[in-house]
């Protein structure tokens, strides 16, 4: 085993990242297939349009440098820049200390040579867009994608006064994670291919060359700080990608969800007529393989291979088809190769709008694992429809159904998993999800989308879904006895802009009548376990947060002002304090089978009020 920091390399599937999903929206399916992705870790920054500040162009705008958002390790997090002291906090603080590097040395492509460095309180340091790791180095990490940006006003970068033509500079609006260096001097670096295009900038009066997308290519891990270019690393995990082409088409001829037609190659020098940026991807991930250095022949040797088998199915509805996953195979490849039985995933075309069409979409409905078990998903029947969207307040919205693009769309759940045995050796186990409105001073299941700042006020709806207060879990053999659990969660409704210029004020509501601020800063954390006896409440576990420093709620690690909706955003270190465990007096618990349950990444989660990881939609 190499030592130091080490990939964790993961393939998630969530439904809810389908929904809304239509064919006029930027929404193509991820590299892997839709509703897949792999774990990205990257920092954002994000550009306004400038149409909003009245240029007449469909160029991007300069906003502001503290517009910026982290996903990191699985979470998603505004990245909050102090007023007084001029340093960086993540929202929701882990006590990671947080730099923004200026470098006049690294030529990464961001006009002002910037990348961060995030510092984790085991002294680990994160690399974003560093671009090489020492002076000398032979190799380029390629992470920063960049793209023109133009500085309006007479304080923003890059401006020059009364040419705002020439008030344009290219500036990183992504930066993905590179370099990890933990306290002893072990590394890991990150490689990524970016793909390149041109626009047609400020109405076409001249082609401009912008990163489309990037990709990651290899991870390279068990090496030595400053020593990386030199000396082979003692693993390797390497991305296979082909083109994202229909396989049943000659020469790969047809795209399903390539938008070629926005597309112009930087080789071309006749006008482009593409007057704005866009970003998606030309790929599909189609291996993944690891490898360790071979003795024998000093280069290198394959360990596992992952091969995935994708197709584009029929939507049934005229929507243009999407990327999915059929088939999930892993190879060893040390000697003679031995092959496990692939995993492979059926799915269902499901409405995405509530009116004005259809716009199908795949789910998954079930999976085969390989390993003689079958998974089966039941999503629960929609509960909006053309008739009853006329009545829905946007604000106070208890339906699985949001606004958008001037029609209404499903918001989907699981009802039901069933983990079938295929040898019939075992009972069918099943596990079965209650959504439930109780737990909460507000009912309502949507917040305002705040995501990205720089759009108008005017633009913003309420199509965050913050889930329901309240989900009890079944689980046991399908027609036998059944353990039954109930959690109460935190949804981050407290402090929601509302349309007369208020905010909500919501308590979450537990089990012993207890009502505790709803923070936004412990978003999809549970308040309230409850375990029954049939309909009795047996044993409760209530979880307790505090905020650090002296004066807790009123003491945030960080304060910044000019945000539209709010006039402040503060970033809190939220620590889980307490946690007190009731078992109620004269009860017994039942005995009952709990759920096989199967790989998470083989499964759709249930839509609980856990915040999905943010996406860029420039």
């Amino acid at each position: 085993m190499s030592a130091g920091p080490k990939p964790e390399v993961s393939l998630s599937y969530s439904s809810n990242s389908v929904d809304g999903k239509t064919s006029v929206t930027n929404n193509q399916a991820s590299w892997v297939g839709e509703g897949w992705d792999t774990a990205s870790n990257y920092i954002e920054r994000s550009y306004q349009q400038c149409s909003d500040r009245g240029t007449g162009t469909a160029d991007l705008c300069w906003f502001s440098n503290k517009t910026v958002s982290m996903v990191f390790h699985g979470k998603s997090t505004r990245l909050i820049l102090d007023d007084a002291s001029g340093k960086w906090h993540p929202e929701a603080d882990d006590g990671s200390k947080v730099d923004l590097v200026q470098d006049l040395n690294v030529a990464n492509g961001d006009y002002e040579r910037q990348y961060w460095r995030i510092t984790t309180q085991d002294g680990t340091q994160y690399y974003f867009g560093k671009h090489k790791r020492y002076a000398s180095d032979p190799d380029s990490t390629n992470s920063v994608q960049r793209v023109l940006v133009y500085g309006i006003g007479s304080s923003d970068p890059c401006y020059v006064k009364n040419q705002p033509y020439n008030s344009g500079c290219d500036r990183a609006y992504r930066w993905n994670l590179d370099y990890v260096v933990d306290p002893v001097g072990n590394t890991m670096t990150y490689f990524y291919e970016r793909y390149q295009g041109k626009y047609g900038n400020w109405n076409g009066a001249n082609n401009w060359v912008y990163d489309i997308t990037a990709r990651l290519k290899r991870i390279d891990y068990g090496a030595r700080a400053g020593s990386e270019g030199t000396s082979p690393p003692s693993a390797r995990v390497n991305f296979v990608v082909n083109p994202r082409c229909n396989p049943a088409s000659t020469n790969c001829s047809a795209y399903p969800d390539v938008p070629w037609d926005q597309y112009c190659p930087t080789t071309q020098t006749s006008a482009c007529n593409i007057y704005t940026p866009t970003f998606w991807t030309p790929w599909q991930l189609s291996q993944i393989y690891t490898e360790v250095p071979d003795p024998v022949t000093g280069g290198y040797q394959q360990v596992d291979s992952y091969f995935m088998n994708k197709t584009f199915p029929d939507m049934q509805d005229g929507t243009p088809a999407a990327l999915w996953m059929q088939s999930f195979q892993r190879t060893g490849k040390v000697g003679t190769d031995l092959s496990l039985p692939a995993m492979t995933f059926s799915g269902n075309p499901m409405r995405n709008r509530v009116n004005n069409g259809t716009s199908n979409h795949y789910r998954i409905v079930g999976v085969l694992t390989g390993t003689s078990e079958e998974v089966t998903v039941q999503y629960k029947a929609p509960d909006c429809d053309a008739n009853n969207i006329s009545s829905i307040t946007p604000s106070q919205n208890t339906l699985r159904c949001f606004p958008g693009d001037g029609s209404w769309f499903h918001k989907y759940v699981v009802e039901s998993v069933i983990d079938k045995d295929l040898t019939g050796g075992s009972p069918d186990q099943m596990s079965s999800y209650a959504y439930l409105q109780g737990g909460s001073t507000v009912p309502a299941l949507w917040r305002m989308d705040l995501a990205n700042e720089t759009v108008p006020q005017a633009k913003h709806g309420y199509t965050d879904f913050a889930g329901y207060p309240t989900v009890t879990i079944a689980q046991g053999p399908a027609g036998g006895p059944q353990t039954k659990t109930e959690k109460v969660y935190f949804r981050s409704l407290a402090g929601d802009p509302l349309p007369d210029g208020t905010t909500r004020q919501v308590w979450v509501v537990d089990g012993t009548g207890q009502q505790i601020y709803d923070f936004g800063q412990v978003r999809g954390s549970v308040r309230e376990e409850r375990t029954y006896d049939g309909d009795k409440v047996v044993q409760r576990v209530l979880h307790s947060w505090r905020f650090a420093g002296p004066n807790g709620y009123d003491n945030p690690t960080a304060t910044r002002t000019g945000s539209w909706y709010n006039a402040t955003a503060k970033a809190y270190q939220a620590v889980e304090n307490d946690t007190q465990t009731q078992t109620l007096p004269n009860t017994t618990l039942s005995a009952g089978s709990a759920s096989t349950g199967t790989p998470s990444t083989c499964r759709p989660r249930p839509t609980t009020p856990r915040p999905a990881p943010a996406r860029s939609r420039k």
